[in-house]
């Protein structure tokens, strides 16, 4: 931390604080490593109807009851007269990297791919200032008319307002998107203004190769550190201990 470089009694807190320093802290984030990768992800439910969807035995995690470190996620199914995850698709948590080499935080990512529906991901709420993740979507020629298309949206969804950070809803991803496909992006939001709230990835396609990836959401805020001042955590505030130097006598401190 800029701010300052050293914490005594390791108790979090530091000795001291350069005057007037503030700092942009990690609040929340999540790379995907704590929830368990598996094989293809079974959606037991009915395809007919809108429903959440969690986690199966033995199958890549879709969902995530947080543990006090990376934060949670839950995911929305909605039908749009498809089989949806009922017949069995690559997608919540991978550490499979033959599409995109490595992820960027760690062995895992979270892939999203062939819902033949729609498909929402949301991460728990949030306060922060800053949001910044990595995104990684195939190129696989995806479909577009003016009737029927696969589409990406993400945002931040708050309690003030919503922030639309990529939207191609009614745009081929192939043309207005390219800059997107067969590598990884790095999105940076100022999201204070919407206040509370989540980070949502929507997302539509009916094919395998139709995917994206998400890895390393991070979200910062500004941080201004507060000295300790009980620096060797023995009980007594630094400003009420004195050095008397050592006993003559015996070599020992003086108290």
């Amino acid at each position: 931390n800029p701010c300052a470089d050293t914490d005594t009694d390791g108790d979090g807190l530091p000795d001291t604080v350069v005057s007037g320093c503030t700092s942009q802290s990690v609040v929340a984030y999540t790379s995907f490593e704590e929830p368990d990768n598996g094989t293809k992800y079974y959606d037991y439910g009915d395809e007919t109807t809108n429903h959440y969807l969690w986690n199966n035995v033995n199958e890549s995690h879709v969902a995530y009851n947080t543990t006090g470190n990376e934060l949670g996620f839950t995911l929305y199914y909605e039908s749009t007269g498809g089989v949806g995850l009922t017949d069995g698709d690559y997608f919540g948590v991978v550490t499979y990297t033959g599409t995109v080499g490595n992820f960027t935080d760690g062995t895992k990512g979270y892939q999203m791919s062939d819902v033949d529906g729609i498909a929402t991901l949301a991460l728990d709420d949030i306060t922060a200032e800053t949001l910044t993740f990595d995104l990684f979507v195939q190129d696989d020629g995806w479909e577009w008319s003016s009737s029927s298309y696969d589409y990406i949206n993400i945002s931040f969804v708050g309690a003030n307002s919503d922030i639309s950070i990529l939207s191609t809803y009614g745009t081929d991803i192939d043309t207005g998107y390219s800059s997107y496909l067969d590598n990884w992006t790095t999105t940076t939001v100022a999201i204070g203004a919407a206040g509370n709230g989540h980070l949502e990835f929507e997302f539509s396609s009916n094919a395998g190769k139709e995917a994206i990836y998400i890895d390393n959401v991070v979200f910062t805020s500004t941080v201004v550190l507060t000295a300790d001042l009980d620096d060797d955590g023995d009980g007594w505030l630094d400003s009420d201990e004195v050095d008397c130097g050592t006993d003559p006598l015996d070599g020992n401190d003086v108290p």
